[in-house]
């Protein structure tokens, strides 16, 4: 069958977003649903992400009220990840623990709809994403496609070939003048974003966190 498409609504936050993963925007309809597009867009083993992608026939057996289901996505990795398809419903915390038979019940017919297509079916909360990592990852998915200083971009990477440093430390070791201070805060931002540097994004970045080269990745130009 074919996708369910999203309208405006009065009681749900809708909306598109734009991300590096497709051609076209992304529709979502909650703010849960936003945030989880930012986590799939900075995945470099993410490939495409399809919006309400399929609406699917609920067999009565499973003991379902409804006849049939719609997934809020379905993502799809590159072939190199190894990694199965994931069809993908989001809700806030409180349904399911209002309603955990429902989705018990749910999970059990996703399943066996995903096996044969050697696919896996999750639920996300906001529990399970509202993080110091998402926090990271939406702040740097902002740096992804700005431009920044290479000259000071070089320089960071000199500095981080010779150990790990600090984001301060960087900052100080190449300018004590506040205004060009900002023009390497933007470039290390900005490095963190293409992945060309990296740290501990479990950890919510700040001018203490440890920042190292990725290897391989001294070319910037």
């Amino acid at each position: 069958m074919g996708k369910r498409k999203i309208g405006k609504s009065s009681v749900k936050y809708t909306g598109k977003k734009n991300t590096s993963k497709n051609d076209e925007l992304i529709e979502f309809e909650s703010l849960i649903e936003k945030d989880y597009l930012e986590l799939l867009d900075f995945d470099d083993d993410v490939q495409k992400v399809t919006s309400q992608p399929e609406t699917i026939k609920i067999d009565p057996k499973y003991g379902l009220d409804k006849k049939s289901y719609t997934p809020d996505f379905l993502v799809e990795f590159q072939k190199n990840a190894n990694k199965k398809n994931l069809l993908v419903e989001i809700k806030p915390e409180i349904e399911l623990k209002k309603n955990p038979e429902y989705f018990d019940k749910l999970k059990l017919a996703l399943f066996d709809y995903c096996k044969p297509l050697n696919w896996e079916f999750i639920v996300v909360t906001e529990n399970s994403i509202r993080n110091d990592y998402l926090d990271n990852v939406s702040r740097l998915n902002y740096y992804k496609s700005q431009n920044y200083n290479k000259t000071i971009a070089n320089q960071v990477l000199e500095i981080l070939e010779t150990g790990a440093n600090t984001f301060l430390e960087l900052i100080n070791s190449i300018s004590n003048n506040d205004t060009l201070k900002q023009d390497v805060i933007h470039s290390i931002w900005c490095l963190l974003s293409n992945k060309i540097i990296t740290c501990d994004l479990s950890i919510k970045i700040s001018f203490t966190t440890l920042l190292y080269i990725k290897s391989n990745e001294r070319n910037t130009n």
